[in-house]
């Protein structure tokens, strides 16, 4: 019967150990990725729990000696045992407490770094952002710098142009007196051709003649030589021998001059065929540069029309002004005559006529002041005239520059409406992305509040769990205190329940 009960209380034992192990295993895979005094501890603290309930078994053996005290020590170990389920059940709530904290934090902490990583992008593409806006803030500004340079330029090409007008009308001029020089020239050489060209027919015809006479000669000597043999006869032929001889030389040289006469109309027909050549070229060239001429001068009469027009509106302002200034002084002159027929009227109120008399001098003062202002109206009006006179040349060209600048300025001003539109945007998203975040830290702030708040109930429950593990070594010590006080026989009985 005894060995029957110590069976089962050892069995009871070591089931209570055994679940004790996997408890204090459990605690150990729990708190092993905390530090390594908390995880110490921990082993301290299950370690002085099994050796708690070792050593309350050991008291419990021990104090099997009669039948009256084991309900006792039943009761207690059984009170025991509840305390350690209970311990047991809070720690596997803390566990499981802990648990989902540490996953809230590993969730917290993955929102946290794709908050970060959100933050970063954002913090690039503002970069970026400012770094497009200053390359087109940048480019507009040199864009406008370059319409300014391409003004500045077309007024500087527009004086070169009207130099080169200047230059080509000059040209123009020497031109047309090089063709005047030359038509006539030309007259001259076809006079003289007209003339050289008579002159060759009259030495071919004297030369026709001189090739007859020749033949003739010839006949005539070839018969004399037939007829006579006298020397009579030879001297004649030979007279005739030497007459054609000189008829042949004339001959050869009237030939030999007509080569070179010849020869120079066909060198005057190549320059009279050149110089009308240049004639027509230059009869284009004067024909095109008069219709550029032409434009040019109903561009000119456009923008003179305007600017007369532009003149005559001053003129009219002017002449109101005139108007304006006539009846003022008719309204002086009016006001002299009330004050004129007062002072014939008001003989005896002196004080009302020096009253008078000092608006009267007011208004002459107020009357020479507008006659000098129409002087010097008169005068702005001339300085105008003058001043318009020469700017109606340049204004034609300053106009096109100027619409050419405004084109050019509203391409630059609808780039910088673009770049603001696109900021604009950048910067509401940028707003937006900024509410996300600050709501994104705010659940990170509670989240961290709560994972705190676990942490502080899991510090607690370590208390507590120390607190527990306490009071019950003090309870194995009160067991073991009173065994020791109960019986002196306590050693013999135990090395008995050993044997």
């Amino acid at each position: 019967m005894v060995d029957a009960e110590n069976a089962e209380w050892l069995g009871v034992i070591e089931r209570q150990q055994q679940e004790i192990e996997l408890l204090r295993q459990e605690l150990a895979a729990v708190t092993s990725r905390d530090g390594a005094c908390s995880s110490l501890e921990r082993c301290g603290s299950d370690a002085s729990l099994a050796s708690s309930v070792a050593s309350l078994a050991f008291s419990v053996l021990s104090m099997r000696d009669n039948g009256s005290e084991l309900p006792m020590d039943s009761e207690r170990y059984a009170k025991i045992c509840e305390k350690m389920e209970r311990m047991r059940a809070a720690l596997a709530k803390k566990d499981a407490k802990l648990r989902k904290a540490r996953a809230q934090c590993s969730e917290d902490q993955k929102e946290a770094a794709r908050l970060r990583d959100a933050m970063a992008t954002l913090r690039s593409e503002m970069d970026t952002f400012c770094a497009q806006h200053a390359r087109e803030h940048a480019a507009s500004q040199v864009a406008v710098n370059e319409a300014v340079e391409k003004a500045a330029q077309a007024l500087m090409k527009s004086d070169l142009l009207s130099a080169e007008l200047i230059k080509l009308r000059e040209g123009e001029a020497a031109l047309r007196e090089d063709i005047r020089i030359h038509s006539k020239a030309a007259k001259a050489a076809d006079i003289v051709r007209e003339k050289l060209q008579q002159e060759l027919d009259q030495t071919r015809h004297l030369a026709a003649d001189a090739q007859s006479e020749k033949t003739a000669l010839q006949d005539s000597l070839i018969q004399q030589e037939r007829k006579s043999d006298s020397e009579w006869n030879n001297l004649r032929t030979q007279m005739l021998q030497q007459r054609v001889n000189d008829l042949e030389a004339t001959a050869q040289q009237q030939s030999i001059q007509l080569n070179q006469q010849t020869r120079l109309i066909d060198q005057q027909n190549q320059q009279i065929q050149q110089f009308k050549e240049r004639q027509f070229a230059a009869e284009r060239a004067f024909t095109a540069e008069h219709a550029e001429n032409q434009r040019h001068a109903a561009h000119l009469l456009k923008s003179n029309i305007m600017l007369q027009q532009d003149l005559e509106h001053e003129q009219a302002r002017c002449q109101k002004l005139h108007q304006q200034v006539q009846q003022q002084f008719e309204t002086s002159q009016m006001l002299v005559e009330d004050l004129l027929q007062s002072k014939l009227k008001v003989t005896k109120r002196d004080q009302l006529l020096h009253q008078r008399g000092e608006k009267y001098c007011e208004l002459l003062d107020e009357y020479r002041v507008l006659t000098r202002h129409t002087q010097a109206l008169e005068l702005s009006e001339r300085e105008l005239v003058s001043v318009l006179i020469p700017t109606k040349k340049r204004l034609a060209l300053l106009q096109d520059t100027l619409t050419r600048f405004c084109y050019e300025l509203e391409g630059v001003t609808k780039q910088m409406v673009t770049s603001r539109n696109r900021e604009v945007s950048l910067g509401r998203a940028l707003r937006e992305y900024g509410k996300r975040n600050r709501e994104l830290q705010a659940s990170v702030v509670i989240a961290r509040q709560q994972f705190y708040s676990i942490v502080s109930a899991f510090r607690s429950s370590e208390k507590r769990k120390k607190q527990a593990i306490s009071t019950n070594w003090n309870l194995k010590r009160d067991l073991v205190v009173e065994r020791c006080q109960r019986t002196e026989y306590g050693d013999i009985y135990l090395h008995g329940c050993l044997v």
